[in-house]
């Protein structure tokens, strides 16, 4: 058991099957070491959601040694001594010992690797056969002491890998700890540079997106990154709200709302809290009448066009741009105890039924963000307020009773369709059976196939 860490801790079966990985590379004559992250997070008391190992033994080595298993290495990955081996469906990064020099980037010692990772609490190694701790950089310490502190001379750590910034603000987030003086002077400094084509989007979006599945307020790595100035760079369609007021109907200016609002957002919804960022950022170019009185119609319209435009940037794939985008378009619905079921039922249709409890966080998130204090619970909603569970309750009493549907629970079949009219296969067909819906949207009674036969056929 590693010393000063969790009871238990080979008790987890991901990090016993660590442990004989490590067996395997001694055996064959390789130093190796659990390193970095899930060394941290053992020793914080924290869930642990991979393993990382640091070896004498080659990329090659590694593949050679672990032949048998199921072993990825990426171009780029191998290139910088990564491979990745699949052992009964967990992922165990093997990394072999680093330099931190472009010419000679493979070392002998774990001594030498821990010297040129990013944070001194990351800069931790663990072995297993000794039951001992290498911490050149006393991040133990640090972890105490909750300092996030930068090995060695802080902007050379940054400057070999400018993405080490980012990762700054969101380990100030995800752990609540407080950067040192001096790695924040040094972030600062960084931050001004040219680094920006050095450093890969994708990484950036999953530096990000760890934030808001780990924070329980991600605001912390926004605002971190406007003033250091990465926010600049990264998300200036988020940093022109700095500073921008709303109506009286908003305590908070358009920044801190956005950022509040995420918050808001429960940290197992990621694609929800992305909803939540880009929500209100059309407000700037929709307003009118700036001031206590300030109109933004139409607003969710211009803030799903920079959902699409920012996600478009950061590559996010086609289903999670779409879900994050369908949220923003419909975050202003209106909802009454007085609509008619039919209008829920469009309501539905248009949203999607897997997407409306998502909408109704975001909403309740949007609604919880107006304010400076936070909302207790049990206040009573103001007028302008509704609960947004109001409605999610409201359809679930609707799916009860059957009176909640989709297209696909129509009587009635795009092959039927296809018989009645005597044509074939094209998007006429799915407009005719859109036209049922909407009837049938109206009026479920018409949900028979005798009807919407006739229906269709009159079409």
């Amino acid at each position: 058991m590693l010393d000063g860490a969790p009871e238990g801790f080979y008790s987890y079966s991901m990090l016993e099957k660590g442990r004989k990985i490590i067996e395997t590379l001694e055996g064959a004559g390789f130093a190796a070491y659990l390193v970095g992250g899930c060394v941290r997070d053992f020793l914080m008391d924290r869930p642990v959601s991979d393993i990382d190992i640091a070896t004498a033994a080659t990329p090659d080595e590694v593949k050679a040694l672990f032949q048998k298993e199921a072993v990825y290495a990426t171009p780029a990955g191998f290139r910088h001594g990564s491979v990745v081996i699949v052992r009964d469906g967990v992922h165990f990064e093997i990394t072999t010992f680093r330099t931190g020099l472009p010419t000679a980037p493979f070392g002998t010692s774990v001594e030498e690797d821990l010297l040129h990772r990013d944070f001194t609490i990351n800069a931790i190694a663990y072995s297993p056969r000794d039951k001992r701790y290498i911490d050149p950089s006393e991040g133990r310490r640090d972890i105490e002491n909750r300092v996030i502190r930068a090995v060695g001379v802080p902007l050379e750590r940054f400057r070999e890998d400018y993405l080490r910034m980012v990762r700054g603000h969101r380990f100030e987030a995800v752990l609540g700890f407080a950067m040192e003086e001096k790695t924040r002077d040094a972030l600062h400094r960084g931050a001004s540079e040219e680094w920006e084509k050095a450093v890969a989007v994708e990484r950036v979006r999953d530096e990000i997106n760890r934030c808001l599945g780990g924070a329980e307020k991600p605001s912390v790595m926004f605002e971190g990154m406007r003033q250091s100035g990465l926010l600049d760079k990264l998300l200036p369609e988020l940093l022109r709200c700095y500073g921008v007021e709303q109506n009286r109907y908003h305590e908070l200016d358009l920044y801190h709302h956005t950022l509040r609002s995420v918050d808001e957002v429960p940290r197992d919804r990621i694609l929800t809290r992305w909803a939540a960022l880009f929500h209100d950022l059309g407000k700037i170019d929709s307003c009118a009448n700036y001031g206590p009185d300030a109109t933004y119609y139409g607003h969710e319209n211009i803030s799903m066009e920079i959902a699409r435009s920012v996600m478009k940037r950061l590559k996010f794939g086609t289903d999670d741009t779409a879900a994050v985008v369908n949220l923003v378009k419909h975050h202003m619905y209106h909802y009454s105890d007085e609509m008619k079921d039919s209008s829920v039922r469009r309501l539905v249709a248009k949203v999607g039924a897997d997407n409306v409890e998502d909408l109704c966080i975001l909403k309740d998130a949007d609604r919880r963000a107006k304010y400076r204090r936070p909302i207790r619970e049990e206040e009573p909603k103001r007028e302008s307020d509704r609960d947004a569970t109001a409605l999610l309750r409201r359809i679930e009493r609707m799916a009860t009773d059957e009176r909640l549907f989709s297209i696909k629970d129509l009587a009635i079949s795009g092959r039927e369709i296809m018989e009645i009219k005597k044509i074939p296969p094209s998007p006429l067909v799915g407009e005719i059976l859109r036209r049922l819906y909407e009837a049938v949207l109206d009026d479920p009674g018409k949900n028979s196939n005798e009807v919407l036969r006739k229906i269709a056929d009159d079409l």
